[in-house]
């Protein structure tokens, strides 16, 4: 989100801001109310293809990478979308997913 510089029209203003909060709190290590927000996006706009990204992003960064993938397999998720983002949401190969620590 941090590289976007214009609001695309097609996203409504309390997406946006929701989008921008949700960045500004993981960039202050506030991983709760990072998670918080993310339940709320997903409740009020679980179709939509940048929230569904933005939250898989957030997964990630917090090590949940089964979840970040999950996210990326929706369907409003393209394909191409969805090949930029797996770097980010895959484990380092010597990291534990999920499944596997649980």
């Amino acid at each position: 989100m941090g590289h976007t510089t214009s609001r695309p029209s097609s996203l409504s203003n309390s997406l946006w801001c929701a989008l921008h909060l949700l960045e500004a709190c993981q960039e202050e290590g506030r991983w709760e109310r990072a998670d918080s927000i993310a339940r709320w996006l997903l409740a009020r706009w679980p179709e939509t293809a940048t929230v569904l990204v933005e939250v898989a992003r957030l997964h990630a960064r917090q090590g949940r990478y089964d979840q970040a993938m999950d996210l990326l397999h929706r369907a409003p998720v393209g394909r191409s979308v969805r090949l930029l983002n797996y770097p980010m949401c895959t484990p380092p190969r010597d990291a534990p997913t999920e499944r596997e620590s649980a």
